[in-house]
C-alpha cells in the first residue's frame, strides 16, 4: 500500500484545511489505448484530418475530447464519418 502525504494548511484561528498531496490524474496510457487520435480517425476514415477539423468546425461531429490538448476519440467517431461521408463523393459528383 503507497504512502498517503499530506499536509495541514493553517488559515488563521483554529482553521485548517487537509490537504492530500497524493491524487494522479488519469493515466493518459489507458485513454490512449481506448481512444484514437485525429491521424488515426483520418486513416481508418479514409478523409483527411483538416476534413476532421472542419466537420467539428461547422457541428457535424461533436468536439473531441481532448488529452494533454490533443483531441482523442472514440471509434464511434468512425461511424459518424461514414455518414457524412467525404467532398465529391456523393452520385451527384460522377
Amino acid at each position: 500500500m503507497g504512502r498517503t502525504l499530506a499536509k495541514m494548511l493553517y488559515l488563521g484561528y483554529n482553521k485548517s484545511i487537509l490537504l492530500q498531496v497524493d491524487f494522479k490524474s488519469s493515466d493518459e496510457s489507458t485513454i490512449c489505448m481506448e481512444t484514437l487520435t485525429i491521424s488515426e480517425v483520418a486513416r481508418r476514415a479514409g478523409v483527411r484530418a483538416s476534413a476532421i477539423r472542419y466537420y467539428e468546425s461547422i457541428k457535424l461531429l461533436p468536439p473531441p475530447q481532448r488529452v494533454s490538448g490533443r483531441r482523442r476519440y472514440s471509434e464511434d467517431i468512425l461511424r459518424q464519418l461514414s455518414f457524412i461521408g467525404s467532398p465529391g463523393s456523393g452520385p451527384d459528383h460522377c
